[in-house]
This record gives C-alpha cells, sequence and structure tokens, in this order.
C-alpha cells in the first residue's frame, strides 16, 4: 500500500519502495531479539509499541552490572 501512496503524492516515490522493502526485510521481534542474544547480550527483551508497528528492544551487555564494567 506504501508505494501506490508515495506514487500519487510524493516527489520521490522510490525512496517510498526501498521504504517498504528494508519494512518486509527486517526481522521479526523473536528473531531479532535471537540475533542479540547470539551477539553476546544477555537478558534480551522487547516491547511492541504501534500497535507492533515498532518494537523496542531491550538487553544487558555480559559483565555490566549497574554500568560498572566487573570482571
Amino acid at each position: 500500500m506504501l508505494p501506490a501512496v508515495a506514487r500519487r503524492v510524493s516527489s520521490n516515490p522510490d525512496a517510498y519502495a526501498y521504504l517498504g522493502e528494508s519494512i518486509r526485510d527486517w526481522p521479526a521481534q523473536p528473531e531479532l531479539a535471537a540475533r542479540i542474544g547470539a551477539a553476546g547480550w544477555e537478558r534480551v527483551a522487547w516491547r511492541d509499541l504501534a500497535f507492533g508497528a515498532v518494537a523496542l528492544h531491550r538487553a544487558v551487555r555480559s559483565g555490566v552490572r549497574s554500568g560498572v564494567r566487573t570482571g
């Protein structure tokens, strides 16, 4: 739907086609959380915002507590 709207109202509809492709290619929340965990982050969680259109992921870096690096 986004590209069709962009063709009507935008001076640069190709930018919106790219945006749509980027959105489709972005991983779902559980997949992104798994990638974050695989990269060494702990206590990975997310919160859906805007009815799931946006998600805020959060995690804790291993060896860091209360902003002070340990070990």
